[in-house]
């Protein structure tokens, strides 16, 4: 199983971090300018993480491109072929311009967007929740974020339950792509109560009840 993470912003920084400190998995670690991600995985003294282009990147069995919503399905559509049969995480959540809102209208998602898309390709949502400070430092009080996990092909959701396993957060499985509809717009909650309370962009979500790590499918 190839792993990659494209872009070098926020969030892929702080996964490509988390891979690297808590996985012995490698991970493809994609940018326009593999010079400079190079000098990124110096500085952040990173292991097992292998730098590439954005080229090379689509090429793994498991992406994780860490794009704005609106830059995501431009990427999508223009490599949908390629992307064929990969499992791809959308991670993105589809603010407006200021963040006061969303480009999706109620009842839409940007993971099922991403789909209809990409409909020879199995999209999961992931880390929609978890904002990229917590990624960054997921202990809160010697707690852990919940990450909720979703998506149409149980064995892909399956998988990537398995491989981000080592990463310090709990990964939950929440169902099918469409309960998106729900995690974004509450993603938008967290970011008024983060703004509220003087913590953004510090916060996450822990769901209370369910004690496995990872919960069995059913």
């Amino acid at each position: 199983m190839r792993i990659s993470v494209m872009g070098t912003g926020n969030m892929g920084k702080a996964l490509v971090k988390q891979w690297s400190n808590h996985s012995k998995q490698t991970v493809l670690w994609a940018s326009r300018n593999p010079q400079e991600t190079k000098k990124l995985v110096q500085q952040l003294q990173l292991s097992n993480v292998e730098v590439c282009t954005y080229e090379e990147a689509q090429k793994a069995d498991l992406i994780i491109p860490a794009f704005h919503a609106s830059i995501l399905k431009e990427w999508a559509t223009a490599h949908r072929e390629q992307l064929a049969g990969k499992i791809i995480v959308d991670i993105s959540n589809p603010f407006n311009q200021d963040f006061s809102g969303f480009t999706t209208a109620w009842g839409e998602s940007s993971a099922e967007q991403l789909q209809s898309l990409l409909p020879q390709s199995r999209v999961i949502g992931a880390f929609k929740n978890t904002f990229f400070k917590v990624v960054e430092e997921p202990l809160h009080q010697g707690r852990i974020s919940d990450v909720l996990v979703t998506g149409n092909d149980e064995e892909s959701v399956q998988t990537f339950l398995n491989y981000a396993q080592p990463l310090p957060f709990r990964f939950l499985h929440a169902g099918k792509l469409e309960n998106n509809r729900t995690i974004e717009r509450f993603t938008l909650l967290e970011l008024e109560l983060a703004v509220r309370y003087n913590t953004y962009p510090y916060i996450s979500m822990q769901i209370f009840g369910i004690p496995e790590a990872v919960p069995a499918a059913n």
